[in-house]
């Protein structure tokens, strides 16, 4: 079931692109929160496979493509419509390369990608507030 809501993003994130590129304002009013669910989703996902023991090699590589896949897309379709500067996409990409190719190692070591992040390098890409403040704060203003 959690992978199923992972995957889900995507049709969901084609429907925003539609409504952000929309010339109705109603319509590009409406992304707002569908991007809001979008983000939800993410949070569901991960929640219920926990919840459920659904936990699982698959699920988590689904999950970070997904993320990235919902991440890179609206980040470049915000600079395409001139709300933020291209610069933004680039830094998003680039410490967005970084952390997966770090991650890719996880499988090979018999971990999933998500315990990567209990190491100090790890710690330092994925969870540094030096890293997540000016990218969260520049998320929640686009």
């Amino acid at each position: 079931m959690a992978n199923k809501i992972t995957l889900s993003r995507i049709p969901l994130l084609a429907v925003i692109l539609l409504l952000l590129y929309s010339p109705a304002v109603l319509a590009q009013g409406l992304a707002v929160p569908a991007i809001l669910i979008l983000i939800l989703m993410d949070t569901l996902d991960g929640t219920l496979a926990r919840a459920r023991g659904e936990e699982s090699l698959l699920g988590s590589v689904l999950d970070i493509a997904a993320d990235r896949t919902v991440e890179y897309v609206l980040w470049v379709t915000f600079a395409h419509l001139g709300l933020i500067p291209l610069v933004i996409p680039v830094v998003v990409l680039v410490r967005g390369t970084f952390v997966d190719a770090i991650r890719s190692v996880a499988p090979a070591r018999g971990l999933k990608p998500f315990e990567l992040s209990q190491s100090p390098l790890g710690r330092l890409l994925v969870g540094s507030p030096w890293l997540r403040t000016p990218y969260g704060v520049n998320k929640a203003a686009a």
